[in-house]
């Protein structure tokens, strides 16, 4: 079984001689300690010495060994649930005792522990990887080309991945559709949330509903969600909630008209290249039992709204739990 070399340290004394660098991958050959203990799974105390046996099978493991003065060697396996990580060696050097059986317990129990952390990481890996690609199948491939506004977007997904996405799409009457959020949580529930979510909002918005009984609906679609989650075997890790900012640009009106979710407003950079944050009101967060998630939606001031130079980009807030996060069309 070829394994890569992942770690070497000391402790304390001179430099030690490395065998084979950090990232080196080799098979161990029999009749070895390394390939024993992986055979059988169990930890092995062994004694060196230049007439060991063994060490004409890893010459350069062999010289590494009498080049440091290691008398005593230890190994021990890393598994969990039955399958094999990898292996950890351990040799003595100084002048003191051989390892015991004492130590032996201690290698087995740090060696389990070992295993435990490099399965995590390994999860965590894979559910990262699946997030930000379910995420990236979510969000928009390239900006929406509409017949009455130009719109940009950009993603800066957080190191978990899944919980902030946004969408622009046409609305009946020259209309379109400006919508930015997140959901609370990390990895591929926050992503599949994200995109149940942004299914419900485009169902919502055919209806023509006005932004803020679209986000009074998609309330009680998120909570809908939260119990169909929590009735599961398993049930659902943390309560369903997210924020929102629905936006709806009507060019003939020369109107657009914004209801907030327990999302910040957005950010209006003029053709003069000031800004202004507008004073909006802002309801409870998605998921809330304690109210309407939106109060009364307002519309930006005809000339605000009808620059064709303004852009109006919107940025998803930052979680210190979870890092930052930003996306929105422009």
């Amino acid at each position: 079984m070829p394994l890569r070399r992942a770690a070497f340290g000391r402790s304390g004394g001179e430099e030690q001689v490395q065998a084979h660098p950090v990232g080196d991958v080799r098979a161990l050959p029999f009749p070895t300690p390394y390939a024993q203990t992986l055979t059988d799974l169990k930890p092995r105390l062994v004694a060196l010495g230049p007439e060991t046996p063994w060490l004409a099978a890893v010459p350069q493991r062999a010289e590494a060994i009498r080049a440091s003065g290691a008398h005593s060697l230890l190994t021990a396996p890393l598994t969990l649930r039955g399958t094999v990580l990898g292996l950890m060696s351990l040799y003595r050097t100084d002048q003191g005792d051989v390892y015991d059986q004492g130590d032996v317990i201690l290698a087995v129990a740090v060696a389990a522990h070992a295993a435990l952390c490099i399965d995590n990481a390994r999860r965590y890996t894979r559910e990262h990887t699946i997030a930000l690609t379910i995420q990236r199948h979510l969000l928009l491939p390239e900006a929406a080309t509409q017949t009455t506004v130009e719109t940009a977007h950009v993603l800066v997904p957080s190191e978990v991945g899944g919980g902030g996405g946004f969408d622009t799409f046409a609305l009946s009457g020259a209309r379109t559709a400006l919508v930015v959020g997140e959901v609370a949580g990390q990895g591929i529930h926050a992503a599949t949330t994200l995109g149940q979510i942004g299914t419900a909002t485009h169902s919502l918005a055919a209806l023509d509903l006005e932004p803020d009984e679209l986000l009074a609906r998609l309330n009680d679609t998120a909570i809908r969600l939260a119990q169909e989650r929590a009735a599961l075997p398993l049930g659902d890790p943390m309560p369903l909630r997210g924020s929102c900012v629905y936006a709806v640009y009507d060019p003939l009106a020369h109107t657009c008209t914004i209801a907030l979710a327990g999302h910040p407003p957005p950010v209006i950079a003029h053709p003069d290249g000031s800004t202004e944050i507008p004073h909006l009101p802002s309801g409870p967060p998605l998921g809330s039992t304690e109210g309407p998630p939106s109060l009364p939606p307002r519309s930006l001031s005809p000339t605000a709204a009808s620059s064709p130079s303004t852009p109006h980009p919107f940025c998803t807030p930052r979680n210190p739990r979870r890092g930052p996060t930003g996306a929105g069309p422009h």
